[in-house]
């Protein structure tokens, strides 16, 4: 969602925003130093996929996604502007689009929102809830996506991706 549905200009003030909240909750969870928890941000992205995935497994009495979730996508989305060429390039491709996402199913609304392609996606979108907290790009949590909006899993469909590593799946 966040590298392939808006312009990359936005991505460093918006994704930065949330990174910065993420090193604050983990800070606040763990009790730990910022710079600390900024590590352990980063480094379970890497390992796990996903920040919230590593804290999950690491930390699951003391961690709640959904609380995660609310707390690290409570943002300014004021610096994304509408996109009506991207808009106008989503509808020529007369094709079914959904929207696949380790966030919040409420911040890719927000940014949809935004953007002006909300009304495309709406009752499209899988968040990480859906997904069981089973992050992209685990095979498990886009079967899920597939069944649940009757997907082929073939040669008809089209994964786009910001991250390439998840287009290994």
């Amino acid at each position: 969602m966040d590298g392939c549905c808006y312009n990359p200009r936005y991505l460093k003030t918006l994704f930065g925003q949330v990174s910065s909240r993420m090193t604050d909750f983990i800070s606040l969870k763990l009790g730990i130093e910022k710079t600390k928890a900024k590590e352990i941000q980063q480094e379970y992205f890497y390992k796990y996929d996903t920040s919230l995935n590593g804290l999950m497994k690491n930390y699951p009495d003391l961690i709640n996604g959904t609380e995660f979730l609310k707390y690290v996508h409570n943002i300014n989305y004021d610096c994304i502007e509408k996109d009506m060429e991207l808009r106008e390039e989503l509808l020529k491709l007369d094709v079914k689009t959904y929207c696949a996402t380790n966030g919040s199913k409420e911040h890719a609304i927000n940014c949809m929102k935004k953007i002006g392609i909300d009304d495309l996606f709406e009752g499209k979108i899988m968040d990480i809830v859906d997904f069981k907290f089973i992050p992209k790009p685990n095979a498990e949590s886009l079967k899920l996506m597939c069944d649940k909006f009757q997907i082929p899993t073939n040669e008809e469909t089209v994964y786009i991706e910001d991250i390439a590593k998840n287009l290994s799946s």
